[in-house]
């Protein structure tokens, strides 16, 4: 994708999605179906996760993930 992700199929409505930017990587379980979309944090590299907080940018990186997804489903 465009904003650094690449995502590859799991299963039937499952997408894993991963973002590598410099010494962090970031992974993200994106599930779907007809109706909606979830996207689930999964594991990451460097982003100092402690099962509470995890690195500034996180939000961010989804939430850009989050208005590409919806963009391209709102041209189709």
């Amino acid at each position: 994708m465009k904003l650094g992700w690449t995502c590859r199929s799991n299963a039937e409505g499952q997408i894993l999605g991963k973002l590598d930017i410099r010494k962090h990587q970031l992974r993200v379980d994106i599930t779907f179906n007809e109706q909606e979309y979830s996207i689930d944090y999964k594991d990451s590299i460097n982003l100092d996760y402690n099962g509470k907080k995890i690195h500034r940018q996180y939000i961010n990186w989804v939430t850009n993930l989050m208005r590409n997804i919806d963009a391209e489903l709102a041209y189709k």
